[in-house]
């Protein structure tokens, strides 16, 4: 999840965002009794208990935010995006779980909540002033007088001076 939110802003009470997530489910399906009647007359047939995996992407934008201490509401909107169910002979699963309908290629959903955080363990940040620097006129006067010495060992031995 990506919060748009500055951290100055939000101060952990309010979030506004998009969530970006990878799905993958695997799950097992069967068709007990396929019944075909037709001109010739009545065909029954059934396909065993088969396993599969599937993968789908979901972007989920919502926002959150604190209503009292530790008492928080949001909502997101989620569009889930089926990339295999996980057969490519034309047997598909009517379901598929985390996703929904899987004979369509995108699902979507809303979401809303309602979240009591549990006020177990605090950590206190201490934010310090910063200290006084010294005067900067005591440090220039250091410098110069530091820079004055090396250009008076220079003179003094010309070998230095190249």
């Amino acid at each position: 999840d990506f919060n748009i939110l500055k951290p100055k802003k939000s101060l952990g009470k309010y979030w506004g965002g998009l969530g970006l997530r990878y799905g993958l489910s695997r799950f097992r399906w069967a068709v007990p009794e396929i019944t075909q009647s037709n001109y010739w007359g009545t065909a029954s047939s059934s396909i065993p208990a088969t396993r599969g995996w599937g993968h789908f992407l979901q972007a989920s934008p919502g926002m959150r935010a604190e209503l009292f201490r530790n008492i928080s509401i949001g909502w997101s909107v989620d569009v889930r995006m089926l990339i295999h169910t996980g057969r490519s002979d034309g047997l598909k699963p009517i379901y598929f779980p985390g996703f929904g309908n899987s004979t369509k290629r995108f699902s979507t959903g809303i979401s809303y909540y309602l979240v009591y955080n549990i006020p177990f363990r605090k950590k206190r940040v201490i934010i310090r002033k910063p200290e006084p620097q010294e005067n900067e006129e005591e440090e220039d006067e250091n410098l110069n007088q530091g820079s004055g010495n090396q250009g008076l060992r220079q003179q003094q031995n010309p070998s230095l001076i190249r």
